[in-house]
């Protein structure tokens, strides 16, 4: 699990992307521990926890679907990045908008 820490300004915003990869090729190379031995590939799914309220601003954005979710404590989002096939969905690209008040903390895995 990972902890993120959004504040007011730039450091508040995360550009649109894709957790599986880029736009044509899915990432079959990450690593997670510090030898990078064991592979681990692409994020076939991510769960995003929204960890307090935002005073204003923060908001995730699906741009390709034009779903936005709200940062309020305890709100959870969850979606697959890779279909059946390990193709990653275009679907899933998502940002965050910056933070105009307040701070945002999220857990993601």
């Amino acid at each position: 699990m990972q902890i993120a820490f959004y504040a007011v300004g730039d450091l508040g915003r995360y550009e649109p992307h894709l957790d599986w990869g880029t736009e044509d090729i899915v990432n079959r190379n990450f690593t997670y521990n510090g030898d990078k031995s064991e592979k681990s590939g692409a994020r076939v799914a991510t769960f995003l926890v929204y960890l307090q309220d935002v005073q204003a601003g923060g908001h995730t954005v699906f741009t390709e679907s034009n779903v936005t979710i709200t940062p309020k404590a305890g709100t959870a989002a969850f979606w697959y990045n890779l279909g059946p096939d390990a193709r990653g969905d275009p679907l899933t690209r998502h940002g965050a908008c910056p933070v105009l008040s307040g701070d945002k903390f999220i857990a993601t895995k």
